[in-house]
């Protein structure tokens, strides 16, 4: 599961990408909670910390393919390598389950209250890993 081909620079950019587009989602997921748009938002967290965990798993060197790969993976990195904490691996998992519930699932609905509690968790797990991507380039500039 390692990406041994890219070029250092090539790396950087594609990792630089991800982060911001996490960012971005973020934002959008900002504007569709304020309008009610809870399912949305829902699907649209999954996918912002989506972003962020591929930029991270790219940073570190791995290639995972599928959405099921990054759950498994940033599980991984949270286990064996302690470079996240479990409980930040926990929710990214929930958040898998809670945007497949609501893509896949008859008559699921996301509520207002369960996106209150899970909103400022996605924030600081985008940061935390928007943390991990600076200090992994730090090293990589040393």
């Amino acid at each position: 599961m390692t990406e041994q081909t890219l070029q250092p620079e090539l790396r950087a950019e594609i990792v630089a990408y991800r982060y911001e587009r996490a960012l971005s989602t973020f934002d959008d997921v900002l504007l569709l909670f304020e309008n009610g748009r809870y399912s949305s938002t829902a699907n649209r967290l999954y996918y912002a910390c989506f972003y962020a965990s591929n930029a991270l798993l790219i940073a570190q060197g791995i290639n995972a393919n599928t959405h099921a790969g990054v759950k498994q993976m940033i599980g991984l990195l949270a286990a064996k390598h302690n470079l996240l904490p479990k409980e930040q691996s926990r929710f990214y998992s929930r958040l898998f389950n809670l945007r497949h519930n609501n893509d896949y699932d008859n008559f699921i609905e996301t509520t207002k209250e369960e996106l209150e509690e899970l909103l400022p968790q996605a924030e600081a797990y985008i940061a935390a890993i928007g943390k991990l991507i600076e200090n992994e380039n730090a090293n990589n500039r040393d």
